[in-house]
């Protein structure tokens, strides 16, 4: 197996190879499986909307974990949490002609609405719904970062988009240090999983395959990526 170093010198260029972003049709081997077991649907949404499939993942990984059921104290639903209040119109096309916002809000606090509840949940946690949805809003997330920071290496800028996801596109022009505690460990978190892929992706073009690309993550020729982590800013 190739003798990975990761100096802090290779790390950053790691950081700016860009690879994640241009890889389209598969996801990395560093995802859990549940996160793996719905990679044709993250590929084929992220690839409609124009959004790296591994970015969607990265997501997903933190959002859900890969369980598609589950629902946030937010009202956030399914494989990549997306909250009806603010995107119902991404799920117009799968629910039926009568539904609305507010015909949706009587159903979840127990009103008389014209959908039943359970019809409501069922389109909001379907994985394909959802991972479309989901992908349609990341992809204007990382329209707005791009366009109010021009200059940042994309890892971060793609890092500022994920916060914009999870706390609303205002972050992506308030800048690290103005947004709430919450959103700047999501920028944090983000940016270590898409170092990560990055890093899983230059270890495949070397050759290694998914399982030595596992194991060469999990040694201590990695514990250097430490270092990069605490540079990000």
């Amino acid at each position: 197996m190739t003798n990975y170093k990761l100096t802090p010198e290779v790390v950053a260029t790691v950081s700016d190879s860009g690879i994640f972003y241009h890889t389209t049709d598969h996801l990395a081997p560093i995802f859990f499986p549940a996160i793996h077991e719905h990679e044709d649907i993250i590929i084929e949404a992220s690839n409609e909307f124009g959004v790296p499939p591994n970015m969607l993942a990265s997501l997903a990984s933190i959002e859900s974990a890969g369980i598609t059921e589950v629902r946030s104290g937010a009202d956030a639903y399914g494989l990549v949490q997306v909250v009806p209040k603010y995107h119902f119109d991404k799920f117009v096309a799968y629910l039926p002609p009568e539904a609305s916002l507010e015909d949706y809000n009587l159903a979840r606090n127990g009103g008389s609405s014209v959908v039943p509840k359970e019809t409501y949940v069922s389109v909001f946690t379907d994985v394909r719904n959802n991972t479309y949805a989901g992908a349609e809003y990341l992809a204007e997330c990382i329209h707005s970062a791009e366009k109010h920071n021009p200059n940042t290496p994309k890892v971060i800028t793609y890092a500022l988009a994920a916060a914009a996801y999870n706390g609303g596109v205002g972050n992506t022009s308030k800048g690290y240090g103005k947004m709430k505690l919450e959103s700047q460990l999501y920028v944090n978190h983000i940016a270590r999983i898409l170092l990560d892929v990055e890093t899983a992706f230059v270890l495949e073009k070397q050759g290694l395959n998914g399982d030595e690309i596992l194991r060469a993550m999990q040694s201590q020729k990695m514990n250097a990526i430490g270092y990069a982590y605490d540079k990000l800013p």
